[in-house]
């Protein structure tokens, strides 16, 4: 793609000579890098996959602590993804 800035100049009797901006595109290309893959969501258990026993490992509480540590994992991944566009975007 390229990039190209275009200026007009109209004289105008009264005011003498102005520069009018028609139009103006960014310089450099951009590139764009692919979105990343993020790891599958944990699937939530089923309101049966519980025996309601309270038991200390109940399938809610691995289901809650394997989204948090998903949650993390995705935003580190986008975190790294941002910066990988940032930098590609300044060389």
């Amino acid at each position: 793609m390229c990039s190209f800035s275009l200026i007009v100049v109209i004289a105008v009797p009264q005011r003498g000579v102005q520069a009018l901006n028609y139009a103006r595109m960014d310089a450099v290309p951009t590139q764009t890098l692919p979105a990343p893959e993020l790891p599958p969501q944990p699937e939530r258990p089923l309101a049966n996959d519980c025996c309601g026993g309270g038991c200390a490992d109940c399938v809610f509480t691995l289901y809650l602590r394997d989204m948090k540590i998903w949650n993390k994992e995705v935003k580190e991944i986008q975190r790294l993804h941002a910066e990988k566009v940032a930098a590609s975007q300044q060389t």
